[in-house]
């Protein structure tokens, strides 16, 4: 079991989720996209994002097989914590900017590992 996976597992515990929840909520930003950034780059490393992108991937290689982040309890656990900031503000943040900004920090997590960038030709 990897960390990402005992992770999850845990997370099944309500009182532990209630406590992420909570610690998310307190992540602030000028914006809310930098405050899901925020939230992705204190809990995922570059890493561990490589190896997922929004809807997730399965392909016969294993190598390039990856995780769905829409199917995880850290993604609802994120965006429970965005929903009760912006409660807190009286404002909103939709589902679809949420997804939008997670695809987008996903997709480039290769690049800021220290990879090739996504439009240099090899």
């Amino acid at each position: 079991m990897t960390e990402f996976e005992e992770a999850e597992w845990i997370l099944q515990s309500e009182d532990v989720r209630r406590v992420m929840v909570g610690r998310f909520a307190i992540v602030g930003g000028p914006s809310v996209e930098a405050r899901i950034r925020r939230m992705l780059g204190c809990t995922l490393s570059n890493e561990l994002a490589s190896q997922m992108n929004w809807a997730g991937k399965k392909v016969k290689d294993e190598q390039k097989q990856k995780t769905a982040f829409k199917d995880t309890r850290l993604m609802m656990c994120m965006f429970d914590a965005l929903q009760q900031q912006m409660r807190a503000e009286k404002t909103e943040a939709s589902e679809y900017t949420f997804t939008v900004t997670v695809q987008k920090w996903l997709r480039y997590a290769p690049e800021r590992l220290g990879g090739i960038a996504r439009n240099e030709n090899p």
